[in-house]
């Protein structure tokens, strides 16, 4: 009976943790350092939550050395602060735009368009597929 009962509390624990972590956590670690969260839908770094791809990421991929992002951009995103901080610049039009971090490098390519994006998929290896 004590074996059941032990049993059960480490279920319970295990299951409670989980929870916990997912709940005050959320978000998929995509390796390097680098973690997409659930909330903001936004990619962050290694270096104190940094923004490495701002919100509204509709579709991301990862592997060992590549982050594939997807992002739409609408007009009232423009004049909001963290596209400011992230320090990028856009066109304005209501588009995609493509992300890649190297994380071997820990180098963010983008805002890239679909043309800018087959380019430079072609020119490097082993990028993941959306």
């Amino acid at each position: 009976m004590a074996k059941i009962r032990t049993t059960f509390i480490v279920i319970v624990s295990l299951v409670l943790i989980t929870f916990i972590v997912n709940y005050f956590f959320p978000g998929e670690r995509l390796g390097g350092g680098y973690t997409y969260d659930d909330n903001t839908r936004a990619i962050y770094g290694n270096k104190l939550q940094q923004i490495d791809i701002p919100h509204e990421v509709v579709a991301h991929a990862h592997n060992r050395r590549y982050i594939v992002a997807k992002q739409y951009l609408h007009l009232g995103m423009l004049d909001t602060t963290w596209f400011n901080v992230a320090g990028r610049s856009f066109d304005g039009d209501d588009k995609y735009y493509y992300w890649v971090v190297d994380k071997k490098c820990d180098t963010v390519y983008g805002p890239m368009d679909s043309i800018q994006f087959v380019l430079f998929c072609s020119k490097n290896k082993n990028i993941p597929s959306l």
